[in-house]
């Protein structure tokens, strides 16, 4: 059985040339070669380009849902003459989900900011705070609840689209805030990468 197993290895062998086993690259064939390379990189650069320019226009969609939703309201008044002034809404419930949404924040600046520029760890999330996601996740489940049952009394079955809107349109904001140079400076081009290579 060894024997044959041998021979299968034997049969996938890869066997040198024998005109020239070590032919020599000529410099039309480096060129040809680097100007494939120089291709795939535009070509990945464009990808990449078209995805971002999705992205934006993706997250402008959602972020006018959200305006739309908060302009128009209930049809007879915005979602801030609603939230403010409405005797339809559990205000104890919304004060909650204010409250656990100001706890949430807070944790979020203090993995994305304090911790990354302050203390300038170069740790993950999870081994500098390992309580903060599991805690922020399920804190993030209750703020839900109690934002579905503060605006119930308004929108009633419309509830869940009006709140998943609501969500979409805040997430999706953050693709049109800039950077201010916080991205990591050691981050460079992959094609970059592979050219000094």
């Amino acid at each position: 059985m060894s024997g044959g197993v041998a021979m299968q290895s034997m049969a996938y062998m890869r066997v040198p040339n024998s005109d020239n086993p070590r032919r020599e690259r000529s410099e039309e064939d480096q060129a040809e070669d680097s100007a494939r390379y120089q291709a795939i990189v535009a070509k990945r650069k464009r990808a990449e380009q078209r995805h971002r320019v999705r992205l934006k226009f993706e997250a402008l969609f959602w972020m006018a849902v959200a305006g739309a939703i908060s302009y128009y309201g209930d049809g007879k008044s915005n979602i801030l003459d609603i939230v403010l002034h409405s005797p339809r809404i559990h205000r104890d419930y919304l004060w909650g989900s204010v409250s656990i949404f100001t706890v949430n924040t807070g944790i979020f600046v203090y993995l994305s900011f304090y911790l990354k520029y302050i203390v300038k760890s170069q740790n993950e999330w999870n081994q500098d705070a390992p309580w903060a996601i599991p805690t922020a996740t399920l804190l993030g489940i209750v703020q839900t609840i109690l934002f579905f049952v503060a605006l119930w009394p308004v929108y009633k079955y419309f509830t869940p689209f009006v709140q998943f809107a609501l969500f979409m349109g805040f997430m999706m904001s953050f693709h049109l805030l800039p950077s201010f140079g916080l991205k990591k400076q050691n981050e460079e081009d992959p094609a970059q990468k592979d050219i000094a290579s």
